[in-house]
């Protein structure tokens, strides 16, 4: 018979354990906070732009709510017809939003 001389070795065999690399920053990165509409009211106002930065008059644009259609289309189904248009000129039935002239970002929104 064949004789095979096996030695165990009696220390333990050293792993190499890789050593934690410290973390870095990252070079660039963007905090994006989010901009809430700020009061606004039913006429052009002064702000600064939460998007260019720039001191602007803001642009208004008047717009028949939900509610003013319903009634307008109510009245005229049920033929009030000089009241028909009355809640396109009514404050109450109209919403203003208030927009950037320079880069055209929304401002805020009047609703009375």
């Amino acid at each position: 018979p064949a004789n095979f001389n096996i030695t165990i070795p009696q220390t333990p065999m050293a792993c190499p354990v890789p050593h934690p690399q410290p973390m870095q920053a990252p070079a660039n990165f963007n905090i994006t906070i989010p901009q809430t509409p700020m009061n606004t009211g039913p006429n052009s106002m002064m702000t600064t732009c939460t998007s260019c930065k720039v001191n602007v008059s803001t642009k208004t644009n008047k717009e028949l709510t939900n509610s003013g259609w319903i009634w307008a289309i109510g009245m005229f189904f049920f033929m009030i017809w000089p009241c028909c248009l009355l809640p396109c000129f009514m404050s109450s039935c109209n919403s203003t939003t208030h927009k950037c002239p320079n880069c055209n970002a929304f401002i805020g929104r009047y609703s009375p």
